[in-house]
């Protein structure tokens, strides 16, 4: 007689291989998903450049900054994606690039 135990042992043994084939179709659904969607960057990456700016600011003067101390392609995209217009703090500037998404 087989204990309750091994059985239902037996049966998640025999399920793993039919979830380890839904959760790989899972991962490939995102995968592609993830390609498709435009990478924004986190708030702290985008703070980080518009220090030290006199605000009011023009878009710009925001990409100048940037470029200047370095920030990465995704930040870059990020702000140059922004509307053309006056920035009133680093505040406004990514709560424009929270717009992105």
């Amino acid at each position: 007689m087989t204990s309750p135990q091994s059985r239902s042992s037996k049966q998640r043994d025999a399920k793993s291989p039919d979830s380890a084939k839904r959760n790989s179709h899972d991962d490939s659904r995102d995968e592609s998903r993830g390609e498709s969607e435009r990478r924004i960057p986190n708030p702290v990456q985008i703070q980080k450049f518009p220090g030290g700016l006199d605000y009011p600011v023009e878009k710009e003067e925001i990409l100048e900054k940037a470029r200047s101390e370095g920030a990465d392609d995704l930040v870059m995209e990020a702000l140059e994606s922004i509307p053309d217009r006056s920035y009133e703090s680093p505040v406004s500037i990514s709560h424009e690039v929270g717009k992105l998404e």
